[in-house]
């Protein structure tokens, strides 16, 4: 049996709370322990699994039935506590992003280079299933070369967090780090590092178009600075050679150049488990990502898609980003 403590019980902790409820009806996994700084927001969630509460991180990481550590901080937490539970000799996963500056990045590498232990991070993304078909999609070329991607994520303004948070830069990075992180790290998995970037806005409201030495090009384009009546909007557009695919929140649709157009079958890559098929397609990534650590864990397989060292390269390409926005010059490598 796995057993697993959380740390966090918001929004994000809540949901992989969620994921480990149908996770235990297919795996030996439990969730053993919850933290959280409010004590009977983690007890609702350790309510649903018979786990132990604990107010601080580190009596959970302390607690010796804990096997593991799953994250799900607010981001300038992140680091402190991946390194504490690392040196203490558990497996991690580390909601996005990872770290939230350069010397924190250091830090955990030199951690990881220490500890040895299996650590994973929280890139959701590269287990959506409308991400991953596509990325079989440039691989095979299925439609012909990929020539140009377009992502879009859009929020209203986060006022949500713990004592607001996500309003201070100095802890989330704003909009560029939170949330369009995720289509950072989504370029580089399937194209590797850009050969040139240019950006303009801010980090709450941006787009940022990247080139690969090959001519492909991606533009990266979003932010959270919208009214609370705004809807989520998380969508691509990709140009191939003989066709493009369009993603709008829950639907692909290719639009093939001899005229057709159809919606693919996206869901091959969410794990098949026909009891619990509906909740897997609604917790899509989420379910997806944790299920790979999990499985990462039990099977003691290296963690590859994932790893917490990926994870880190898309911060830093972030925060070049970032620094780009703010009219530094910098070289990319």
């Amino acid at each position: 049996m796995l057993k697993i403590g959380l740390i966090g019980a918001g929004f994000i902790g809540q949901t992989h709370s969620d994921v480990y409820t149908l996770l235990r009806q297919v795996k030996p996994v439990r969730v053993v322990a919850v933290a959280d700084s409010d004590r009977e927001r983690a007890a609702n969630i350790a309510r649903m699994h018979g786990a132990n509460v604990y107010t601080r991180p580190e009596d959970l990481i302390a607690d010796s039935e804990v096997a593991a550590v799953d994250i799900c901080l607010p981001t300038h937490l992140h680091a402190y506590y991946t390194i504490k539970a690392l040196r203490s000799g558990k497996p991690v996963f580390v909601e996005k992003p990872a770290v939230l500056n350069a010397e924190e990045a250091a830090a955990v590498v030199q951690c990881m280079r220490e500890t040895r232990q299996p650590a994973m991070g929280g890139m959701c993304i590269r287990y959506w299933a409308a991400y991953t078909w596509l990325r079989d999609a440039i691989l095979e070329e299925r439609y012909g070369k990929l020539k140009f991607f377009a992502t879009r994520r859009l929020s209203k303004t986060p006022n949500w967090g713990y004592e607001n948070w996500y309003q201070d830069p100095q802890k989330s990075g704003g909009a560029l780090l939170d949330l369009l992180i995720h289509d950072i790290d989504y370029v580089r998995w399937i194209l590797g590092e850009p050969s040139e970037i240019v950006a303009r806005g801010d980090i709450n409201q941006l787009t940022a178009l990247l080139t690969w030495a090959d001519g492909t090009r991606a533009q990266i384009e979003g932010g959270w600075d919208y009214p609370d009546s705004f809807p989520f909007i998380m969508s691509y557009r990709a140009k191939f050679d003989k066709a493009t695919v369009i993603f709008e929140n829950t639907a692909v649709t290719v639009y093939a150049d001899d005229g057709r157009n159809y919606q693919p079958n996206i869901w091959q890559h969410l794990p098949d488990v026909p009891r619990i098929a509906r909740q897997i397609r609604e917790l899509n990534g989420y379910y997806a990502v944790l299920n790979a650590f999990v499985d990462h864990l039990l099977e003691a397989t290296p963690i590859r898609r994932a790893n917490l060292t990926e994870s880190i390269a898309s911060v830093q390409l972030t925060l070049n980003i970032a620094d780009i926005l703010n009219g530094a010059a910098v070289t990319v490598t």
